[in-house]
């Protein structure tokens, strides 16, 4: 399978690749600076905020607080593990977690104004590794 082959049947599948992220932060290390359109490299992504400071203004009265949610990380990836099944269905266990160490997780803070933010926290996975990585467990297992 050619790699052109594999992101086509990601993209038949309706699996998000290249997600518009409309957070500054994530999108400046996952796009070209000042293209959003163009990505560095074919990713799946998935991220939730993890808090921030909020009730900043600009009277002086103003008093921003720290805040943070209480909602935990996504336990599953669900763009890799569609991607997986609809590609490499029959991965083991050892390959999965070798799969897993390639998850970039990195946290990005959108800025406002009077001293309010958002806190992130992202994954990401460079689709051209995993599809070198599942290309190679694909042809040991042929062998």
């Amino acid at each position: 399978m050619e790699y052109k082959e594999f992101i086509d049947k990601i993209k038949a599948a309706k699996i998000d690749i290249n997600p518009q992220v409309y957070r500054s932060d994530i999108a400046e290390k996952l796009f070209i600076k000042g293209d959003y359109k163009k990505p560095r490299t074919d990713f799946i992504c998935q991220y939730w905020e993890v808090g921030g400071v909020s009730g900043g203004s600009c009277w002086e009265t103003s008093d921003p607080q720290p805040y943070h949610t209480n909602e935990d990380r996504p336990k599953t990836f669900n763009e890799l593990d569609a991607i997986l099944e609809l590609i490499y269905p029959q991965i083991g266990f050892l390959q999965y977690k070798h799969i897993e160490s390639m998850v970039v997780y990195d946290e990005a803070t959108e800025y406002e104004y009077y001293g309010n933010r958002t806190d992130y926290e992202y994954r990401w996975l460079d689709l051209k590794l995993l599809y070198a990585y599942v290309v190679e467990c694909m042809e040991r297992n042929k062998a």
